[in-house]
């Protein structure tokens, strides 16, 4: 999920080896890289996934995203122009809520994710008490979602985030599925 160079070498990842050459290709076409320098053959012959998204970034900082777009249209992989298109933040409110449940059943680290929810100000004092007067981990993994979902966008990913720095096992896990 992270930074902008890890999807767009999650993205390259998606393409078969064909997809791939023919990816590095297109950039290579002066059209596909909007009057911007396109790279030569030689730069891309051998670069594996790695190298071409960092020549991508060293080659067009600031339009990055428009040049894995284009060339992603070009080569007909709408379905990775659409996955491309999310941002971090919706990425990590879908993970979330596809997650629901498992969050609840499996966050062992609740404490913790409460004091990073406070100290962030996405959580009160009252809302952290009622969460920790709550018995059981999953009773307060509970509260804690519902607390969150009514907050908003920025709480969730906030909550994303904490789970990251505390649960990071169980996120890594979850995100397998």
């Amino acid at each position: 999920m992270g930074t902008l160079k890890q999807r767009m070498l999650d993205t390259l990842d998606h393409l078969l080896h064909d997809e791939f050459d023919r990816f590095k290709w297109h950039l290579q076409v002066p059209e596909n890289v909007e009057g911007l320098k396109p790279l030569t053959k030689s730069v891309l012959e051998n670069a594996k996934r790695t190298d071409t998204v960092n020549l991508i970034v060293q080659s067009y900082p600031g339009r990055e995203t428009q040049i894995m777009l284009n060339v992603l249209t070009k080569i007909h992989r709408i379905d990775l122009v659409e996955g491309f298109k999310t941002t971090p933040t919706e990425m990590k409110i879908n993970f979330v809520k596809k997650n629901w449940s498992s969050l609840i059943q499996r966050v062992t680290e609740v404490q913790s994710i409460v004091d990073d929810l406070f100290g962030n100000g996405i959580l009160g004092n009252e809302a952290c008490n009622n969460i920790r007067a709550a018995k059981t981990s999953q009773e307060q993994m509970k509260m804690l979602l519902d607390i969150i979902s009514k907050k908003g966008r920025k709480a969730t990913s906030a909550l994303y985030d904490a789970l990251q720095k505390n649960e990071l096992c169980l996120l890594e896990d979850l995100g397998k599925n």
